[in-house]
C-alpha cells in the first residue's frame, strides 16, 4: 500500500479458542429458559476495530475509491473456482491482498479452492447431518411433540424464523414472551425425541466421513498455512516487527 500512495495497518483478529460448549445444543431447555433464541454470550466474540477508520475518513471520495482499488482489487472478480458440486466462487487477482496472498501462500487459486473446503468440513457434516433419513424421522417426531403443544411447526428452523421475524406494529415484550414459549417447547420437545442427540451424532460421523473426502485439500491447505506462516515470521524478523 506504501507503494501506491496510501497508509495500511493490518486488523489483529482475536485468538481463536475451541468453545466448551456442545455446537448442537438445541435441547438445552434450561438455556433456552434463560435466553430463549439468543446466541451463548461465549459464541459472540467482539470484534476489533479497524486501525484503518480514521484515516479512511479523511480521504476525499475519490481517494477512497483509489484506496479501495489498491487494497482489494478492481472488483472485476477474475479468479474463479468451480467446485464438484457446481458451488462457485470468485476474487480478485490484483490489489495489494492478492499481492501478498500470492507472496505468502504460492497459488492463489489454490488456496481459495482448498480453503474453502478444508475450513468448511464441519459445515457440510451438519448440512449432510441435516438430510439424513434418521434425523429427518426425528424432526417428524419433533414436529408431532410441538403440535401436542399447539406449536404447528414442520421442523425447528421454522419455528425460530417465524418467531424471530418483525411484524409492523409488533409489540416487543409479546413478541418476547412468544419467542420464549416457543424456544423452551423446541428444546423439551427435542430433548424429548432425541432431535438434537441424533443431529450430534450425525454431524460427527459426517465429519469424519467428509474429512477423509477432503484429506488432500486439508493436508495441502495445511502445507500452505505452513509455508505463509514460515515467510511471515522471516518478513517480520526482517524488518523488525514483534
Amino acid at each position: 500500500m506504501k507503494k501506491q500512495g496510501y497508509k495500511f495497518r493490518p486488523t489483529i483478529p482475536p485468538r481463536e479458542t475451541e468453545p466448551d460448549y456442545p455446537h448442537i445444543d438445541g435441547d438445552d431447555i434450561s438455556a433456552r429458559q434463560q435466553r430463549g433464541y439468543d446466541p451463548d454470550p461465549r459464541m459472540l466474540q467482539k470484534q476489533p476495530e479497524d486501525p484503518n477508520t480514521d484515516y479512511i475518513a479523511k480521504l476525499s471520495e475519490s481517494e477512497r475509491k483509489q484506496h479501495g482499488i489498491a487494497l482489494t482489487g478492481d472488483g472485476d472478480l477474475d479468479l474463479k473456482v468451480t467446485f464438484a458440486n457446481g458451488d462457485k466462487i470468485s476474487s480478485d487477482s490484483d490489489g495489494c491482498l492478492a499481492e501478498s496472498t500470492i507472496k505468502l501462500y504460492g497459488d492463489q487459486q489454490q488456496l481459495l479452492r482448498v480453503q474453502v473446503l478444508a475450513i468448511n468440513v464441519d459445515a457440510e457434516a451438519m448440512a449432510r447431518a441435516r438430510k439424513d433419513s434418521a434425523y429427518l424421522s426425528k424432526v417428524g417426531e419433533w414436529s408431532s411433540c410441538m403440535a401436542q403443544k399447539s406449536l404447528n411447526y414442520k421442523t425447528p428452523e421454522e419455528a425460530l424464523n417465524d418467531v424471530l421475524k418483525k411484524q409492523p406494529g409488533q409489540d416487543a415484550t409479546a413478541a418476547r414472551k412468544r419467542e420464549m414459549l416457543v424456544a423452551v417447547a423446541d428444546a423439551t420437545c427435542s430433548k424429548r425425541v432425541g432431535l438434537s442427540e441424533t443431529e450430534r451424532r450425525l454431524t460427527g460421523a459426517y465429519i469424519d466421513k467428509v474429512a477423509r473426502e477432503r484429506h488432500v485439500e486439508v493436508s495441502k491447505f495445511t502445507q500452505m498455512r505452513t509455508r505463509a506462516l514460515q515467510i511471515a515470521t522471516k518478513l517480520m524478523r526482517k524488518n523488525n516487527i514483534s
